[in-house]
């Protein structure tokens, strides 16, 4: 595989749609990391293509950031980290493994706003209160 930004994509779309190993594989072979938001693909993915519960643990284990921004790699169309990714996908169990591993709902994407700042935005309550049993905060300021 050559050495560009090309190999970041087959990572992505690996963490999405395929398997653990074929992940390996791919970064055996030459894929960049640093090209890549293997977490965010995971978490963004369709239910159609099956449980990634144990791909996302395979990426944390590999060392991938739990928080980690994608504007660095997705540019103006970063959405921020896995977590604001499970929210504005609706992905609420991928919500929890990545709060039951550390993700914190409160770190800011470049352009402005939280997991956290997203679910009041969308007004859904379901990852308010996620959020809550995590991050206990106020109840005014959910209520807000």
């Amino acid at each position: 595989m050559e050495d560009d930004n090309e190999s970041g994509f087959a990572l992505n779309e690996s963490a999405m749609t395929s398997t653990t190993g074929v992940f390996d594989l791919l970064i055996k072979r030459g894929a960049k990391r640093e090209y890549s938001v293997p977490l965010h693909a995971a978490t963004e993915a369709i239910k159609e293509y099956g449980d990634h519960a144990p791909m996302m643990k395979h990426l944390l284990e590999l060392g991938f950031e739990i928080d980690e921004m994608d504007n660095c790699v997705r540019g103006p169309y970063g959405r921020g980290s896995p977590l604001i990714s499970a929210v504005r996908y609706r992905k609420v169990e991928r919500a929890r493994f990545l709060l039951e591993n550390g993700a914190d709902p409160y770190p800011k994407a470049f352009w402005g706003r939280s997991a956290f700042d997203e679910a009041q935005r969308l007004h859904d309550t379901e990852f308010l209160e996620l959020f809550q049993e995590y991050f206990p905060v106020n109840k005014t300021i959910l209520d807000s």
